[in-house]
């Protein structure tokens, strides 16, 4: 359940009043995060396309470039929010340090990681970046109506 008012935290309580006493109940609070969206995926997929055409690569190889060079570091800059994520982050910067002096070991965590690891604000930081520095490179990606939905 999603808490995003009075009423969905009254209706939350009530189902806690409702729980019957003769079995074990777990219960975690924690805050939301928003994935990053299937438009912000899309937009993501169409300016690797354009990109792959205009430096003659392979979709799939921009992607690995993309997640090394602004996945990678939105994570790294990611502010922990509870003991589960300050584990994960550590363990990730860990990972990124092993990794910086071998390329075998970056390679192999870029390709565990992923935009579906980002909230949208992550994922917009993302696109954002991608977009400005492709730009800044002579590469313009297109901005079809599903932009504004994209990069908020």
């Amino acid at each position: 359940m999603i808490i995003r008012n009075q009423l969905t935290k009254d209706q939350a309580i009530e189902q806690v009043r409702g729980l019957q006493l003769d079995t074990e109940w777990e219960m975690v609070i924690k805050e939301f995060r928003h994935d990053r969206t299937t438009h912000q995926n899309n937009l993501l997929w169409l300016w690797h396309t354009e990109f792959a055409k205009q430096y003659g690569d392979t979709k799939e190889r921009v992607h690995s470039r993309f997640k090394y060079k602004y996945v990678l570091p939105v994570m790294l800059r990611r502010v922990p929010l509870n003991a589960e994520d300050r584990r994960l982050q550590a363990q990730l910067r860990e990972l990124y340090d092993l990794a910086t002096s071998n390329k075998n070991a970056m390679a192999a965590l870029v390709r565990v990681i992923s935009t579906a690891h980002l909230t949208t604000k992550e994922m917009s930081e993302a696109l954002d970046e991608y977009d400005r520095e492709s730009s800044a490179n002579g590469i313009i990606f297109p901005h079809p109506d599903l932009y504004g939905l994209a990069v908020k």
